[in-house]
């Protein structure tokens, strides 16, 4: 039998002993082992099968926590090097890294933080706002960058995805207070095609509507993340949200199928064609023709072909006149976007993200200056004016 190590060995003989409840204190969890029950009757019932699954799982536990270790010295060394960057330059691009914690748990805290902090945009003359780390409301004393008390993190779990972020209610809040502007959240999270951590950028819209995005996280973790930030700012009950979705891809295919068309003029001039849009979800593609609304059902291929043609009236004609199915187009009065008629009731706006402004931010004045231990005299300058009485 393989060797055990120790923490391996007291698990074993604490469930021997103890139950599954003594074993918990040491990180284990029942999978296919006998009832507490069974066990005070007879402590030493476990079957060689049960003990071989016992092992297994323990070194399973070992391994991923080993991981995780590996993922946090990476995160140290990473914030260093941003720290760097930051003194050198005075602005970095947001990165995401894969997670070096873990949703399903508090702990790590202040290195939580100090990696969200290190990896967050730095733009060059402004940026976006960044949720404070202290957005409490009793604002007592504790430990975050102003010496208030940390922001609540909640941990999110539904649909093959575990989210931990600021809570939902205290995003909201945040947006109140900013009046429609985009700001970024850090956030971790596992996912279908793997951990991550960094930043999702926000932005309030209509009637509950949310726009969220991961900011430059890899594909297939940013639609899991982004879709599930949005499905629990969207819902009455956040801690419900993602444990009420059965399917986080299929709800975004859904939501953008009917999101319809934002048009724009051709990238070649036409003397008839003012306008032209395409929907990869709903496969529908909207022309503004001499100031007419026409739709057609394209599918991709073609409608690259149409979008990229150097002579937009021949490849109309060609392509999609009489050769494509037709529907009626309307207009959103709301989000101008142009949808199919027959899909209309289906379409809820998004607005998208907003420009940033360039002033530098108060808190990400705060933020760079805990990383690299410096202000410039601009956010100097900002910093003493917030402070100010």
């Amino acid at each position: 039998m393989t060797k055990l190590s120790e923490q391996q060995r007291l698990a074993r003989e604490a469930a021997r002993g103890h139950g599954v409840a003594g074993a918990s204190q040491f990180g284990y969890q029942q999978h296919s082992i006998p009832s507490s029950d069974a066990f005070m009757a007879d402590p030493d019932a476990l079957t060689p099968e049960q003990e071989s699954a016992l092992e297994e799982q323990l070194r399973e536990e070992e391994r991923e926590a080993n991981e995780r270790e590996e993922l946090r010295e990476q995160s140290r060394a990473s914030i260093q090097r941003r720290a760097d960057l930051l003194r050198a330059e005075g602005y970095a691009d947001a990165q995401a890294t894969p997670d070096p914690f873990d949703p399903e748990t508090t702990k790590h805290r202040p290195e939580w933080w100090a990696h969200s902090f290190a990896h967050a945009e730095q733009a060059k003359g402004g940026g976006y706002d960044i949720m404070p780390d202290d957005y409490t409301p009793g604002m007592t004393e504790g430990r975050a960058l102003s010496g208030n008390r940390r922001t609540h993190r909640i941990k999110y779990e539904g649909a093959g995805v575990q989210l931990r972020m600021p809570s939902a209610t205290s995003i909201r809040k945040y947006a109140k207070e900013l009046k429609g502007r985009t700001f970024d959240v850090p956030v971790e999270a596992n996912t279908p095609a793997g951990t991550v951590m960094g930043h999702v950028r926000i932005t309030p819209g209509p009637n509950g509507t949310w726009s969220v995005s991961g900011v430059r996280m890899p594909d297939g973790r940013n639609e899991y993340v982004s879709e599930a930030v949005q499905a629990i700012l969207e819902d009455r009950r956040p801690s419900l949200a993602l444990a009420q979705t059965q399917d986080l891809l299929e709800r975004r295919r859904e939501r953008l199928f009917a999101a319809g068309t934002k048009q724009a003029p051709p990238k070649y001039a036409s003397t008839f064609i003012e306008g032209i849009g395409y929907n990869q979800y709903s496969a529908e593609m909207t022309f503004n023709l001499s100031g007419r609304q026409y739709g057609y059902k394209v599918p991709p291929d073609v409608a690259k072909n149409m979008l990229t043609s150097s002579n937009p009236g021949r490849a109309y004609a060609a392509l999609i006149k009489g050769k494509r199915r037709r529907f009626d187009v309307v207009e959103c009065p709301k989000c101008r976007r142009f949808i199919n008629e027959d899909t209309a009731d289906m379409h809820q706006c998004h607005t998208g993200h907003r420009t940033p402004t360039r002033a530098i931010k108060f808190h990400r004045a705060q933020i760079l200056e805990a990383i690299t231990g410096k202000l410039t005299s601009r956010q100097r300058e900002q910093k003493g004016a917030r402070e100010s009485p």
